[in-house]
C-alpha cells in the first residue's frame, strides 16, 4: 500500500466551477451580441455614407450628373451615373461592364447601390431644394438628389435606425456635397 492519498475534486467543487461558468456566459453572450448588432449598425451607416460620397466623387470625375435615389421597395440607395457627354456608337451589348469595384455599368451607364440591412429601417430621407443658389443643384424630388460636376447637390437630411435602437443622422451639404454625421458616435 501506498502511504501517499491521491487528492481529487469534490462535488460542490465542480458544482462551484460549473456555476461560475454559467454566471460568466450569462454575462458575455448578451454583452456580445449587443456588440455584434451595433458593429452591424455601424457598418450599414458607413456604407450609406459611401454611397454618397461615390457618388460626389463620380460626378467630379467623369464630368457627369449622378443621381442617389432611395427605392423604398428594393429598400436601397442607388448611385446612377449618367453617362458622359458624348457618348461612343457603340452598341449596348457590347458596352456592358462590371467594375473591380463592384459596379456595373451600359451603354456608358454606370451604377452602384447599396441594400440596407432587414432591421436597418430609413428614419427620414428628405431632400432640400437648393433653387436659386448660383452654381448649385437643383431639381430633386423627396426620394432622389442630383450631384454635379462642380461636386454641388441639394441638400438632404437622412436618419437610419436599426430595430436594436441605434439612430444615425446625416446631414448633407449643398455647397460641398460632404455627407457628415450629426450625431454622436461610440
Amino acid at each position: 500500500m501506498s502511504n501517499s492519498l491521491r487528492r481529487a475534486f469534490t462535488l460542490i467543487e465542480l458544482m462551484v466551477v460549473i456555476l461560475l461558468i454559467a454566471v460568466m456566459a450569462g454575462i458575455v453572450i448578451p454583452a456580445y451580441s449587443r456588440f455584434y448588432a451595433r458593429s452591424n449598425f455601424e457598418n450599414t451607416a458607413r456604407q450609406v455614407q459611401d454611397i454618397f460620397s461615390f457618388a460626389r466623387e463620380q460626378a467630379i470625375v467623369r464630368d457627369t450628373t449622378v443621381t442617389v435615389t432611395y427605392e423604398a421597395q428594393n429598400h436601397a440607395f442607388v448611385a446612377q451615373v449618367a453617362p458622359p457627354h458624348p457618348q461612343t456608337d457603340m452598341p449596348v451589348a457590347l458596352a456592358s461592364t462590371v467594375n473591380p469595384d463592384g459596379t456595373t455599368g451600359q451603354g456608358g451607364e454606370m451604377q452602384k447601390s447599396y441594400r440596407l440591412d432587414t432591421d436597418v429601417n430609413i428614419g427620414s430621407f428628405s431632400v432640400s431644394s437648393a433653387a436659386g443658389a448660383p452654381g448649385m443643384a437643383s431639381g430633386g424630388t423627396g426620394s432622389q438628389l442630383h450631384f454635379l460636376s462642380d461636386g454641388t447637390v441639394e441638400g438632404a437630411t437622412v436618419a437610419i435606425t436599426s430595430t436594436e435602437g441605434y439612430a444615425a443622422q446625416f446631414q448633407l451639404w449643398p455647397a460641398t456635397g460632404r455627407l457628415t454625421r450629426m450625431d454622436a458616435q461610440p
